[in-house]
């Protein structure tokens, strides 16, 4: 007889956005999400951390540069998370 196979991991996906109020206006970003997927746009990072068992701690980053020729460097830059399992 065939063992059943055991679950996969879930697994955290999220989506880091930056500057969300300010492009809705019209604005362009004030900076670029490094190491971005291609098919991210340069205001949005997403990943995947796999989650292995309860309780178990996970980590991801983003790194975030702001655009050399940005005029408005008083207002603070929002950044958005979404995520979901």
């Amino acid at each position: 007889s065939l063992a059943p196979c055991p679950p996969s991991p879930p697994v955290l996906e999220y989506v880091f956005d930056a500057d969300t109020e300010r492009r809705r206006l019209g604005h362009a970003p004030r900076g670029a999400f490094l190491g971005r997927r291609p098919s991210d746009p340069e205001h949005q990072f997403s990943g995947r951390v796999e989650l292995p068992q309860q309780h178990a701690r996970a980590c991801g980053s983003a790194t975030f540069r702001l655009h050399d020729s940005i005029r408005d460097k008083l207002r603070p830059i929002a950044l958005t998370l979404a995520y979901g399992i």
